[in-house]
């Protein structure tokens, strides 16, 4: 038996008491894109530029597993203004591991930071703080990353449990199996047929192995009664002439003859006719 819970989500309309009460919030992706205005395909089409992140430079645990890209605006009621590029930093009191060193990420991609959908995401946070916290503007810190699992566990937050130091957060997961398939659909498709050929291959030569193998032993069986039937007319023993195989061609006994005049059996009841039998054999 498996046990199964429902996320703790907060109902769109409940977003700005939760966030004054409780401090947090949880929004399922539906309710995202109706609180922003953007559509789900909107949202989707951003999730292609996570597999275009360089690495982050400034793990201090010499890991290579994150990737991530940064950069800074202001949103007002005005709306969304991204300030000229700059370093992150955080002070050793909040960031024990990565405080206190300038961080100088690549920035986020233009296409990304202009895009529609992006800035209604920046705008309707800025919206819903204010609600929260009388302040305008706001000051956005923007990040995105990326954890490689594929050298054990990943490590989102490398320097543990810490604060950031600042006054709220916004997490958003970004499902990228959905963008890496679309992305590299046909190799998918080519790796797929491969693997079908191959095993359809290896059945094929399967299947033509076990009928070469039945026609070699038919044909073993065959020289065999050959030669069995050969050392019959050797020895003089009548199965040389009217063996077992022989049975479909008895059956036809006629005194008629054939189309080539000649009779299509004939059966030796004496020595002396098995003799002239086997001395008039025509040949095969």
């Amino acid at each position: 038996m498996v046990a199964t819970f429902s996320a703790p989500y907060t109902p769109p309309e409940a977003l700005v008491d939760d966030l004054r009460t409780r401090g947090y919030a949880v929004l399922p992706p539906a309710d995202v894109h109706a609180l922003c205005g953007v559509s789900a395909g909107a949202l989707d089409a951003l999730a292609a530029s996570w597999d275009e992140l360089p690495p982050d430079e400034y793990l201090r645990d010499g890991g290579r597993y994150r990737s991530r890209r940064h950069a800074c605006f202001t949103v007002s009621a005005d709306g969304v203004t991204r300030a000229p590029h700059r370093a992150h930093y955080q002070p050793v009191d909040y960031n024990a591991l990565h405080g206190g060193i300038q961080r100088w990420f690549a920035p986020v991609d233009d296409a990304v930071a202009t895009a529609e959908a992006w800035r209604a995401v920046l705008a309707t946070l800025g919206d819903r703080l204010r609600a929260v916290r009388p302040a305008d503007p706001w000051y956005v810190e923007a990040h995105q990353f990326r954890i490689d699992t594929r050298d054990g566990i990943g490590r989102p937050t490398p320097e543990g449990a810490h604060r950031d130091g600042v006054d709220f957060v916004a997490v958003f997961l970004v499902l990228l199996g959905i963008s890496l398939v679309v992305k590299y659909i046909w190799w998918f498709v080519a790796a797929a047929a491969l693997v079908g050929l191959f095993f359809a291959g290896r059945a094929l030569a399967r299947h033509l192995d076990e009928r070469r193998e039945l026609a070699e032993e038919k044909e073993f069986a065959l020289r065999r009664r050959a030669d069995r039937q050969h050392r019959w007319m050797l020895s003089g023993d009548s199965r040389a002439v009217y063996g077992p195989e022989g049975a479909g061609p008895m059956r036809a006994i006629s005194p008629d003859e054939d189309d080539d005049g000649r009779p299509l059996a004939a059966i030796a009841r004496t020595d002396g006719e098995l003799a002239v039998l086997v001395r008039d054999k025509p040949p095969c």
